[in-house]
């Protein structure tokens, strides 16, 4: 590479070049910091595994252990990573089957740029990993 070999008189030569080589070169440099922007963004560093399935087709992501809890529109799709920090024993409900336990976890968005942080059932989380109990007041 050119570039790389010279550096910056080289590379000031490239751009001190006819209008298309120029082109070239801003065009080859935007394309290289869109590709490192999309390897930034993207979500959590390591996803555990698990991730949402549910008989009625997602899961909301509450503000906590409870289905009086508000999602603020935060439902996610089946087959969506779910990220499980640690578990909570909160209200009874149910989703596949009954239970009480719920995880506090970091779920995929999908479209959007951030993730979501809140708790997801336990009944509508596949592949769950093993995680500590939450901290007390965490609900």
């Amino acid at each position: 590479m050119r570039i790389l070999s010279g550096g910056w008189a080289a590379s000031k030569n490239l751009l001190s070049g006819s209008g298309s080589r120029k082109f070239a070169v801003y065009a080859s440099l935007a394309i290289l910091a869109t590709a490192s922007v999309g390897v930034t963004a993207t979500p959590a560093a390591a996803w555990t595994g698990s991730y949402v399935d549910s008989v009625s087709g997602g899961a909301p992501v509450r503000d906590c252990a409870s289905t009086a809890c508000n999602s603020y529109g935060r439902w996610a799709p089946n087959q969506r990573r779910v990220d499980m920090i640690c578990w909570w024993d909160g209200e009874w409900a149910e989703g596949n089957y009954w239970t009480n336990r719920w995880y506090e976890a970091t779920v995929e968005s999908g479209g959007s740029y951030y993730n979501w942080s809140g708790f997801v059932h336990a009944s509508l989380v596949a592949k769950p990993t093993s995680v500590p109990r939450c901290p007390d007041g965490n609900s």
